[in-house]
């Protein structure tokens, strides 16, 4: 279950990340734009979420950090 935006230019709903903390990354992709995204699974959620890792990247940085160092 994505929660990603009905465009794709428009931002992915991240209210229910708000309110759940993640538990781990499960992948990470570079798009052709250069702009970088992770799967992020939350935790007592049902599936994962799309999120940008500059958002990310602010929001969890340990997670991050964590998920490069497994790479």
């Amino acid at each position: 279950m994505l929660h990603l935006s009905e465009r794709y230019d428009e931002p992915a709903d991240m209210s229910c990340i708000d309110e759940l903390p993640p538990t781990k990354i499960l992948w990470a992709t570079k798009e052709p734009s250069g702009r970088v995204i992770f799967l992020i699974q939350c935790r007592e959620a049902l599936g994962a979420h799309v999120v940008d890792a500059e958002d990310a990247k602010v929001l969890w940085p340990q997670l991050i950090i964590r998920f490069y160092e497994k790479v």
